[in-house]
């Protein structure tokens, strides 16, 4: 059996379980579809196979961890909404500097489709199905297309 048929079994295998338990945590259907193509994507791009007997506990172990960190990203945002909101603050000067400089670089330097695919994402709002939907790929392929424009920057910035 190839690597591929293999991630192929232990995703139509595993599944349902581990949707239930994503939907459980986020309490959103096309979120949790994500959390859990997410989690196959990871795995797939770093080569690793679940222990073989322990590929349940494995897979919902990862699941777990996944949405737990969406649920930690959503509280951030939350507490940061709520600040603003409390102290009333329009003016961002630093803020929007710093998102511009960010939207430079990435239309000038991301390849087209990954520029697209983060501008719809992160942008417009769209939902990782929404955004394969758009563009004709498949979610994994909006799931590496992001992963490879927030290296890119993250590296860009990281090194000024």
């Amino acid at each position: 059996m190839t690597l591929r048929e293999r991630y192929r079994q232990l995703f139509l295998q595993h599944y349902e379980q581990m949707l239930l338990l994503a939907r459980c945590l986020l309490h959103d259907e096309e979120e949790s579809r994500d959390a859990v193509i997410e989690v196959f994507t990871l795995l797939m791009e770093n080569g690793t196979i679940p222990p073989h007997n322990q590929e349940k506990q494995y897979l919902l172990t990862c699941i777990r961890n996944r949405c737990l960190k969406i649920i930690r990203h959503k509280n951030v945002k939350e507490r940061a909404n709520r600040l603003l909101a409390e102290n009333e603050v329009t003016d961002f000067p630093l803020m929007e500097e710093n998102y511009r400089d960010i939207v430079q670089f990435a239309e000038k330097h991301l390849p087209p489709l990954t520029y697209q695919v983060l501008t719809l994402r992160y942008k417009d709002g769209l939902k990782y199905q929404e955004v394969a939907e758009v563009l004709g790929i498949s979610e994994a392929t909006v799931y590496r297309h992001l992963a490879q424009a927030i290296h890119l920057i993250k590296d860009h910035f990281n090194k000024l």
